[in-house]
């Protein structure tokens, strides 16, 4: 809880750090504090841990119940400068039933990556 609570008041610090305690006391438990410790470490601008936490959060939810996870995918693709994983994860995200605050985002940062590949 505390690693939730953390997240909400965007301490990112405090958020990576309960999370990832969390999921080495229970790793298999739920996908959810791997979600949240994914973008604690994109925020942190630590990108490895972010796509490792994420592609867990992936493996565990398999049906994809929390499609937002395809989203951050895309983002720390992208920030980790693997501009055609970023783009693929970002257009599956938004094929599916993307969260509205995330579709604005989405959409610019593939129009500016269409504008900058077409460069």
């Amino acid at each position: 809880m505390l690693g939730y609570v953390a997240f909400n008041q965007k301490k990112w610090d405090d958020a990576a750090g309960y999370l990832c305690h969390a999921e080495q006391l229970d790793p298999m438990n739920s996908p959810m504090p791997w979600f949240y410790s994914a973008v604690a470490y994109y925020e942190l601008r630590k990108y490895d841990q972010a796509e490792r936490s994420i592609r867990t959060e992936i493996d565990m939810d398999p049906v994809f119940q929390n499609h937002r996870a395809k989203y951050v995918l895309g983002m720390i693709l992208i920030a980790r400068h693997d501009m055609a994983a970023g783009s693929d994860a970002l257009r599956s995200y938004l094929a599916t039933k993307p969260d509205p605050r995330d579709v604005a985002t989405a959409e610019s940062v593939l129009s500016g990556l269409q504008k900058t590949a077409g460069n």
